[in-house]
């Protein structure tokens, strides 16, 4: 377009319309309103479920009495969990399915993916993982420090509490299904219509919000980078839940029957050093356990460090393919994060972030 004049409201020097620039102007809108639809969705899921276990809560406190809804729901630990995920799951998840279910989706050709590249990147994710929760527990306790106050993770709290065979089925199935499809197959499937790049990056950042959670939020968006350019290399949605769930049941129901034996042990081990007597029998079967779940980690994590290496070098994580119009980098911020749906699902997500530190 040598000498084309461009003056940015659509209009070249002459007056003639400028086809080009309104083409832009209007793919520009037409991504904000996408991006502001489906975060909007997000925003209802958590909100119309968080607002339905309050008035649940206040309506057993009505009857029950502050002491008696204690008692309550620690004799019933499963209504927590309860609580915490069906009406998420049962209302939310419907809602946000209805206000997408007919917005354009980007064309999508199924590929096969190698098991020894999906074992690679499930180590790549566990390796992920390890780095988000660590960056998490540092932000905790630098919370914590600050406002003089534990800062918990709620979820985790309630996982390790909860008995293994209602978090299964939750926590390492159900779980994973359901928020594999939001991120990845609903909305990832709408935003890639603008580039599989920021299609990964922002599903990643609202799967990482979406946990509403601290401590949660680092180890989420990194695996979230990974889960997003899986689907982003097969575009079947099979291969990210596998991994979620495999993720999941190794951060979960595989780490249940270690925690308790891991406190045995370091109180065992403490004792010992105390010149105390210790049932030797134990200490060895605890040191066992602990020491055969550590080495497998740490096996995890040499795995992850090379596989990245690798992607790294050979630079893997690039992924070919075309998609309908890509947004200019100057407004790609402005397109994503300024608008209606995309202000008020982070507001809320924060919102309730915040309230689980201070008010809780």
């Amino acid at each position: 377009m040598d000498g084309f004049y461009n003056n940015g409201f659509g209009y070249d020097a002459s007056g003639e319309p400028d086809y080009y620039t309104l083409y832009q102007e209007q793919k520009t809108k037409e991504a904000r309103g996408v991006f502001s639809r489906c975060h909007l969705s997000l925003f209802l899921y958590l909100l119309i479920p968080s607002a339905l276990v309050f008035i649940a809560e206040l309506a057993l406190i009505a009857v029950l009495g502050v002491e008696g809804y204690d008692a309550f729901m620690t004799e019933h630990s499963y209504i927590s969990v309860i609580f915490g995920f069906a009406p998420s799951y049962l209302i939310g998840f419907p809602i946000l399915y209805l206000l997408t279910r007919k917005m354009k989706t980007a064309p999508m050709t199924k590929r096969k993916m190698p098991i020894s590249e999906f074992l690679a990147l499930f180590l790549i994710a566990e390796l992920a993982m390890t780095v988000g929760s660590l960056i998490g527990e540092a932000f905790n306790g630098f919370i914590s420090t600050i406002i003089q106050k534990e800062v918990i993770d709620y979820t985790s709290e309630l996982i390790a509490t909860s008995s293994p065979w209602l978090i299964l089925p939750i926590a390492v199935v159900v779980g994973p299904i359901i928020e594999e499809l939001i991120f990845r197959k609903i909305f990832f499937d709408r935003f890639a219509r603008f580039g599989y790049g920021i299609s990964i990056v922002v599903t990643a950042f609202a799967f990482a919000l979406f946990h509403c959670n601290f401590y949660q939020f680092f180890y989420a968006f990194f695996l979230g980078l990974i889960l997003g350019y899986v689907y982003a290399r097969t575009r079947n949605v099979i291969y990210p839940m596998i991994m979620h769930m495999l993720v999941n049941f190794l951060g979960t129901v595989a780490t249940l029957p270690v925690i308790g034996r891991e406190a045995e042990f370091t109180k065992q081990l403490e004792d010992i050093m105390n010149g105390l007597e210790v049932d030797m029998a134990s200490f060895i079967e605890n040191a066992m356990i602990v020491g055969s779940y550590s080495v497998i980690m740490y096996a995890l994590l040499g795995g992850g460090i090379a596989m990245l290496i690798t992607y790294i070098k050979k630079r893997k994580f690039k992924i070919p393919g075309a998609w309908e119009y890509q947004i200019p980098k100057e407004r790609r911020s402005n397109v994503v994060f300024v608008n209606p749906g995309t202000i008020m699902f982070f507001a809320l997500a924060i919102s309730l972030v915040l309230y689980s530190i201070i008010l809780v």
